[in-house]
Formats: structure tokens, sequence, C-alpha cells
């Protein structure tokens, strides 16, 4: 959904603005990783188990 509001089409035809999807796509992507790691580390620590 928010890829379709930020592609839009030139009056040539070719896509505008492509690159900033990956950019998006990027940063949601190392952002989970990031809040994965915490979330890992508080279940971890309620369970008292060592994940990895």
């Amino acid at each position: 959904m928010l890829a379709g509001a930020i592609i839009a089409q030139g009056a040539d035809g070719a896509l505008i603005h492509f690159d900033r999807i990956g950019y998006v796509a990027v940063t949601t992507t190392i952002v989970t990783l990031v809040m994965m790691y915490y979330v890992q580390n508080a279940v971890a620590e309620r369970t008292g188990k060592k994940v990895a």
C-alpha cells in the first residue's frame, strides 16, 4: 500500500520514485531485524533459556 502511494507514472510511461521503494524495503528489513533481536532477548530472559 505504501509502495502504491510512493510510485507514480511519468508522462512517458516510466515509473517515477521506484528507487525509493528499495530504500523503504531495506530500512524496514533492518528495523525488523533489530526489533527481533530485542524480542528474542526478552523472551530468553523471561523463560530462562539462552536461545542463541
